[in-house]
């Protein structure tokens, strides 16, 4: 999961220009390993899902609501594609496509705090609900939740109609990319703002003012090309 969050970034840049977004696994895996772009969850999902299977792991792709800017008790729509996969008797987590807050490994179904890479996690039962959380400054901050209810190809595809289409949609109105770095820090894109969040705590931020600027950060610091 680390190489992953690495090597593939989470972004929306066809959902702004209004391209559609497919999710045959052949265009996917063109898309953001022939290409070298990436995508949003349902991408990220289904090119996961592909490649642990065809590695002979036993997966299952479940449903759930993205929590990153919708904190509790605001409703969340059940918009996002996570795994779970099966290993040595024991079920993981695989929630790798939340912007910021993804995961860059899996975790185990357990309220106990599970070091990875770039920060803290866990993830919680309540009233039948999983929780998957990360800590920030001493707090529990949630990611995503999930009954772990199935969602099969067609489940993901009207999923990922609304996601791109509706104009309610987050992902229509702002533009999202973000990328693990090797280091244990992250960067990310909102719109304009550049931040680049180091291990050490180091932060910095940069308003790109110029279309040249965008198209450049987005080269640097992501690997993709504007447009």
């Amino acid at each position: 999961m680390l190489h992953h969050a690495c090597a593939v970034p989470f972004e929306n840049l066809d959902v702004l220009a209004g391209r559609g977004v497919s999710l045959e696994p052949d265009t996917v895996y063109d898309k953001l390993v022939v290409r070298r772009r990436g995508g949003y969850c349902f991408e990220h999902a289904t090119l996961l899902a592909e490649m642990l299977g065809r590695l002979g792991f036993t997966l299952d792709v479940v449903a759930g609501r993205a929590r990153v800017s919708r904190p509790r008790p605001e409703p969340a729509t059940r918009t996002h594609a996570m795994l779970v996969v099966h290993l040595d008797g024991e079920d993981l987590l695989v929630d790798a496509a939340l912007g910021a807050r993804g995961a860059t490994a899996a975790l185990r179904f357990s309220a106990d705090r599970q070091l990875t890479p770039h920060d803290v996690r866990r993830v919680l039962r309540e009233d039948g609900v999983w929780f998957h959380q990360v800590e920030q400054a001493g707090v529990w901050v949630d990611a995503s939740e999930t009954r772990l209810e199935p969602m099969p190809p067609i489940d993901m595809e009207v999923a990922s109609w609304y996601t791109s289409t509706h104009p309610d949609s987050g992902f229509r109105r702002q533009r999202m990319v973000a990328r693990a770095l090797p280091d244990g820090g992250r960067v990310t894109l909102a719109d304009e703002v550049l931040t680049e969040r180091h291990a050490d705590g180091t932060v910095i931020r940069q308003e790109l003012g110029t279309p040249e600027a965008l198209a450049g950060a987005l080269r640097e610091h992501f690997g993709l090309e504007a447009g």
